[in-house]
């Protein structure tokens, strides 16, 4: 761990959001702050989203996705909106990996070029209910279950996909 190794982070308290300048929180870089920051915040900036998903945040960008089916990239230092793809309803929130983002909603999972905002490729799962992806080493993986059954009560009805991150192609499931 290198001591001048510092992050800016842009936190939210209430609806007032700044950004305070630390080593992961603490000087420990335990990521916990006992008792708070102590500097009075300002808000840079407001932007209204209708969503419950967690944004995802890469080079200052935010990448979020929206109650209606979009996804949307939004500047953090003065809220612009950078570009909006509306994809479907119900999507995960967003894992970012290179320069792609990727979502899932109902039986589908997508990339997205984090650039435009462009569809790199979509793929159908053939499942309802696809989870939150994940990525390692040039694959994504991804969780489905079939109908109202939940995770793991029975095993023909959840599957597990592993996909080619640059076009979508199952590697295996």
């Amino acid at each position: 761990t290198n001591a001048s190794d510092t992050r800016t982070h842009r936190i939210v308290i209430g609806d007032a959001q700044s950004s305070f300048e630390n080593s992961n929180a603490n000087i420990k870089r335990t990521g916990k702050v006992p008792v708070g920051p102590t500097h009075n915040f300002t808000r840079d900036w407001k932007k209204s989203l209708n969503t419950d998903t967690v944004p995802i945040v890469k080079d200052n960008i935010a990448y979020v996705s929206t109650s209606d089916g979009s996804v949307v990239a939004v500047d953090m230092s003065d809220g612009v909106t950078q570009w909006s793809t509306s994809l479907t309803e119900d999507l995960s929130s967003p894992t970012i990996s290179s320069d792609s983002a990727y979502l899932s909603g109902g039986d589908q999972i997508y990339a997205v070029d984090l650039t435009d905002g462009s569809i790199r490729w979509k793929h159908n799962l053939g499942k309802k209910d696809a989870r939150q992806p994940v990525t390692d080493d040039g694959s994504v993986y991804i969780a489905t279950r079939k109908g109202d059954s939940g995770y793991g009560s029975n095993p023909d009805d959840t599957r597990i996909y592993a996909l080619d991150a640059r076009d979508g192609t199952i590697e295996w499931k």
